[in-house]
């Protein structure tokens, strides 16, 4: 059992989240079969993606790319990677963070949308 399995009692009310950070490129099992349809090891993103959201996690997208090198069709692959926010002030994609400051920002609004505060007593 996983320690922060939310099916049980001990994991109750745990959120499993992955951000992925990424550079636009699925090159996991290389230029000669970018579809990942012989080599065993790898899967396509769109298919990692949705075995992990199946499982329960939540994606955080964050690119690390230039404005102009994010496609339409990259983005919208990359938003039907990402979780859907419940929250109409937060967002679970963030494209075009093409330098350190854009790309800690990123991150910090992630880090913003998982914490929980607790009130002791």
């Amino acid at each position: 059992m996983h320690p922060v399995d939310p099916e049980t009692d001990e994991g109750a009310g745990v959120r499993k989240v992955i951000v992925l950070l990424t550079d636009g490129e699925d090159d996991l099992c290389g230029p000669q079969d970018p579809a990942c349809e012989t080599n065993p090891v790898g899967f396509p993103r769109a298919a990692a993606c949705a075995a992990a959201k199946a499982a329960g996690s939540e994606i955080f997208v964050i690119t690390a790319m230039r404005p102009d090198n994010v496609s339409g069709a990259m983005a919208d692959a990359l938003r039907a990677c990402s979780s859907a926010s419940d929250n109409p002030d937060g967002s679970y994609v963030f494209l075009n963070n093409s330098d350190a400051a854009s790309l800690e920002a990123a991150f910090a609004d992630v880090a913003s949308q998982l914490r929980v505060v607790r009130r002791l007593y």
